[in-house]
């Protein structure tokens, strides 16, 4: 049999004879690509071994015009591919941070809320806002300020998971969708345990917002620090995304009122009458 030494594209040895004719169809009387039979031991029979031909690879002809098309029109492919994907990322992703934009977090989020909602699951909503960033704007210059916004945005991504959602919600405000933690099979959490699980990664993230030091061009060490916001949406709770960021951001307006720099948790009125009430968890 003859030695395969060419370069060889999709490896396969199996004794099925499906695979096989699918893999046949992959590059069907293309000139320049070869398919490649080798045999492959499938059955005993008094005492031998037997065999039969297979597909195992294919072999490329490099200085085939039919070869070098393939090449050239799957570059081609992966150019537009690429092309397709960098237009989407710019309609969905704020161009300075590279996080979600506006728009693409409230789908996102309605999504996910509805998902979350039939897995009898919680998430976690949070909308901040840099305390008077358009001051330091006016003192630094807006380079100093982009530099702000775009640590925020890292210190976002290496705090929460990548499954949680993270965007750029408008000039100094971010927004935030922090999925409840998958449990185990049989694991059981309360619905208070959830939520300090959720309140406790947003402390432990303003914790580190206010730890992190911005230096302006004169090298001087500048602090930024946000108010946040945040309401926990139930399962069945049955709002949609407008409304839940509507309660988030009631949250962050009475941070901002009780003197920035810290952090409400949204409640809603119970049974007895009560009113909308604020929780300060930071």
């Amino acid at each position: 049999m003859e030695k395969i030494s060419d370069v060889e594209i999709h490896q396969r040895q199996t004794d099925n004879r499906t695979d096989e004719l699918q893999h046949m169809a992959i590059f069907p009387h293309i000139k320049g690509v070869q398919p490649v039979l080798g045999d492959v031991p499938y059955a005993y029979k008094n005492g031998k071994l037997k065999t039969r031909p297979v597909l195992t690879g294919y072999r490329l002809d490099e200085n085939n015009p039919g070869y070098k098309r393939l090449l050239a029109d799957y570059a081609l492919d992966v150019q537009k591919r690429k092309e397709k994907q960098e237009l989407r990322d710019l309609a969905s992703h704020d161009s300075l941070t590279h996080l979600l934009n506006h728009g693409t977090f409230a789908q996102r989020l309605g999504e996910e809320s509805r998902r979350e909602s039939k897995n009898r699951n919680k998430i976690a909503v949070i909308m901040l806002d840099l305390d008077d960033f358009k001051i330091c704007n006016d003192l630094y210059g807006h380079a100093f300020g982009d530099q702000v916004l775009v640590a925020i945005a890292q210190l976002m991504n290496e705090t929460f998971r990548a499954n949680d959602l993270k965007a750029r919600y408008g000039g100094e405000e971010f927004a935030l969708g922090l999925l409840q933690t998958r449990r185990k099979r049989g694991q059981k959490s309360s619905a208070n345990e959830i939520d300090r699980t959720f309140i406790d990664r947003v402390r432990q993230f303003q914790e580190k917002l206010r730890k992190l030091k911005h230096r302006n061009a004169d090298g001087e060490v500048v602090n930024v620090n946000a108010s946040i916001g945040m309401y926990i949406v139930k399962p069945g709770e049955g709002i949609n995304a407008k409304e839940v960021l509507r309660r988030a951001d009631l949250a962050l307006d009475y941070s901002k009122k009780d003197g920035k720099n810290c952090a409400h948790l949204y409640k809603m009125p119970n049974d007895n009458g009560e009113s909308i009430d604020f929780d300060r968890i930071s």
